[in-house]
């Protein structure tokens, strides 16, 4: 049962303190709107941001989509599947995390005593069963610099591969749970997982990198400070 009905907050006189950071967050708003209107070569034609104070648990800056009140751009004849909607929270639907989703495989191994950063950790073709995984250039860094530490600062999807069959996909997505992430279940996962194969939301995403920041303690993000009737 939810505390409050939307009707009561926005008509029960409540005073409502949050932890944004309001010069924070204009700048994040000025930032955000630029990132999602400089990238449309790429077609990408929106952004979103989120700043945490991780051992809080605080939210003090929260953009969650370019412009809020910009017309819809690139959509259908029908006025439909607009590639910009304004308002919609991007940090509140399922985005690829792309080789973001790196660090937490590395993590795993690195606990588990199977890598260590200093580990020889190839980038070199491989296949698993049909699958031929590559790199955004087509290429491959070979066995020179080939540690663990190199792959992942140089952000390298065949060594990840090779990390998250070291591993396991089950236990990857397990330790993902425990990270905060609500979206991985028991899904038909592949080793693609640790390159983003899995939407999560962003949202989630940024409080899953706090627990890196907190040592390896979880603490969820909370927005709110306190209400006030």
């Amino acid at each position: 049962e939810e505390p409050f009905t939307i009707s009561e907050l926005q008509t029960g006189g409540y005073k409502i303190y949050t932890t944004l950071d309001y010069n924070l967050q204009r700048i994040a708003e000025d930032y955000t709107s630029r990132g999602g209107d400089d990238s449309k070569y790429l077609n990408m034609y929106n952004a979103a941001s989120m700043t945490t104070i991780p051992y809080k648990g605080e939210i003090i800056t929260m953009v969650g989509s370019k412009s809020f009140y910009a017309d819809s751009e690139g959509c259908d004849d029908k006025g439909e599947n607009c590639k910009f909607n304004g308002e919609v929270n991007v940090l509140d639907t399922l985005q690829s995390p792309g080789s973001t989703n790196k660090p937490l495989g590395y993590y795993i191994a690195f606990k588990e005593g199977k890598l260590t950063p200093g580990s020889f950790l190839p980038d070199v073709p491989i296949q698993i069963g049909g699958y031929n995984p590559k790199d955004w250039d087509g290429q491959f860094l070979g066995t020179s610099g080939a540690s663990a530490q190199n792959m992942l600062r140089q952000s390298r999807n065949i060594p990840a591969i090779i990390v998250a069959q070291m591993i396991g996909v089950s236990n990857y997505v397990e330790t993902a749970k425990t990270f905060g992430y609500t979206t991985y279940n028991t899904g038909d996962y592949g080793q693609s997982i640790i390159l983003g194969g899995a939407d999560v939301y962003p949202a989630e995403h940024a409080q899953a990198f706090g627990v890196f920041a907190n040592g390896g303690d979880f603490v969820e993000l909370n927005p709110i400070l306190k209400i006030v009737d």
